[in-house]
């Protein structure tokens, strides 16, 4: 622990995280892969497709001669895989340019650009009339969007009557909540240390990072990542609770609940099945959540 104290620059709770951090990544160090360039993203995220797919999705009839909107594709992998699936038409849309460019790119490279398109906007005010699409993702940006209320509004109002809105993301309380687990390694680390605590170790591991992997191949430097995740954690993450989401689901009538799985990726593991984990504050800690809603 002495190289973490010796920094007079360094507060003492800066220096804790950054060591629990280091210590626990020697057991559960992150798989950075997923960034070596410009495809390794959409690829990671069209893996996670096939998997949700094949686990969830795939008894919906979802996808198959419907029209779907992708809202928040992120780098486009999802969007890409899903229209395997034959669909009439399949839209994915980000508020980030850089992210959309990526995606185009993407479903060119893998020649399925037929299929799906791309477009940059707000996803709080999509450029399509009303009950215009059969089915509305939207996959891990729940907990991203300033405004997810107004985000559920949009979805009703472009999915037609008996069309399907799927929503899967986690929420704050959970593990991986502040979205900086690339670089802190320790689980809940915004339950024990304040978000400039956070922010200061994810730099200082970053720095750590460059010096241990200086010739990994990367689109971007650990620090320049940092500081687009350190971004994203004070302007894109809305620190949504699962209770919070189930009150906007409530709220807005009109909905048909079909799916309501709080733990839908960790079902697998039998102990994540006992009763004691629907208790609300361990479903708020321990959460991955999968809704699929029916437009009445």
């Amino acid at each position: 622990m002495k190289k973490y104290y010796n920094s007079r620059s360094i507060d003492l709770p800066t220096s804790f995280l950054v060591y629990l951090s280091d210590f626990i990544g020697r057991f559960r160090s992150p798989d950075l892969s997923r960034y070596a360039d410009d495809f390794a993203y959409s690829k990671w995220q069209m893996a996670n497709a096939m998997q949700d797919y094949e686990t969830f999705y795939e008894s919906l009839n979802a996808f198959a001669e419907r029209t779907v909107l992708d809202l928040g594709c992120g780098d486009g992998g999802k969007t890409v895989y899903y229209s395997s699936k034959r669909p009439k038409i399949i839209v994915g849309m980000d508020v980030d340019p850089e992210k959309v460019c990526r995606a185009r790119q993407f479903s060119f490279h893998t020649r399925v650009e037929n299929h799906c398109c791309f477009l940059t906007g707000d996803v709080t005010h999509c450029p399509f009339p009303s009950n215009s699409f059969d089915t509305v993702l939207s996959e891990d940006c729940f907990e991203h969007y300033p405004n997810p209320e107004a985000v559920l509004h949009e979805a009703f109002r472009l999915v037609r009557p008996g069309g399907l809105f799927i929503a899967s993301f986690i929420t704050y309380y959970a593990s991986g909540g502040p979205h900086l687990y690339n670089f802190i390694r320790l689980p809940w680390p915004h339950l024990f240390f304040s978000d400039q605590t956070m922010i200061k170790a994810t730099r200082i591991i970053a720095r750590q990072m460059e010096e241990k992997y200086p010739k990994e191949q990367r689109r971007e430097t650990f620090t320049a990542q940092a500081e687009r995740e350190i971004f994203q954690f004070q302007h894109f993450i809305n620190k949504i609770t699962l209770a919070r989401w189930r009150r906007l689901i409530k709220k807005q009538r009109g909905w048909r609940i079909l799916i309501d799985n709080a733990h839908c990726k960790s079902a697998k593991s039998p102990i994540f099945r006992l009763p004691v984990f629907k208790l609300p504050v361990l479903e708020e800690l321990h959460n991955d959540v999968l809704y699929v809603l029916q437009k009445r």
